[in-house]
């Protein structure tokens, strides 16, 4: 069970990573320009 519950830990990590990789890149050139 050790494995399946890093697995899902892992998904869920990458996922919140990607999401805030993501707002970060659309809000920043935003930011940016005056």
């Amino acid at each position: 069970m050790d494995i399946v519950w890093l697995a899902a830990m892992a998904v869920f990590w990458i996922a919140m990573v990607a999401m805030v990789a993501g707002l970060a890149r659309l809000e920043t050139p935003r930011r940016a320009r005056p």
